[in-house]
């Protein structure tokens, strides 16, 4: 079993470094990226896998300390296949998805809700211990 947040990224974006909490639950293994209102702005992480991982597991969800209203999109990409799954704030969602042979993961989120019209930080999007395992 390997932490997606002991592990680098494989482009030049970088996850948000703490520990977040969704629906009051913390998440100290988590990787995390700002959602801004910019009219529904991508944040996005990519790892490479090579291949040698079975499953990702995470618990998404905003953190505790996102603006109300605000909802999100995350998007799972697997090499170029996507899966992807909404939230919002309350409600946080367990996922598990087979990576068997794959060589990219890209975890993406986008809001879809809230302070579209600004430029500021809106939330956080959170995969809360996210995982991967042979």
């Amino acid at each position: 079993m390997q932490y997606l947040a002991d592990l680098s990224p494989a482009g030049t974006v970088t996850p948000d470094e703490d520990g977040k909490a969704i629906a009051t639950t913390p998440y100290s293994q988590s990787v995390s990226r700002e959602l801004l209102g910019c009219h529904g702005q991508l944040s996005a992480i990519e790892y490479a896998l090579g291949g040698k991982w079975r499953t990702f597991e995470a618990v998404i969800g905003l953190d505790d300390s996102s603006r109300p209203n605000t909802e999100a999109r995350f998007n799972v990409y697997l090499d170029h296949s996507l899966v992807h799954y909404a939230v919002t704030r309350d409600s946080p969602r367990k996922i598990s998805v087979s990576v068997v042979g794959v060589k990219f993961l890209r975890l993406q989120a986008q809001p879809t809700a809230g302070d579209m019209d600004s430029c500021v930080s809106i939330g956080t999007a959170v995969w809360g211990d996210a995982k991967l395992s042979m």
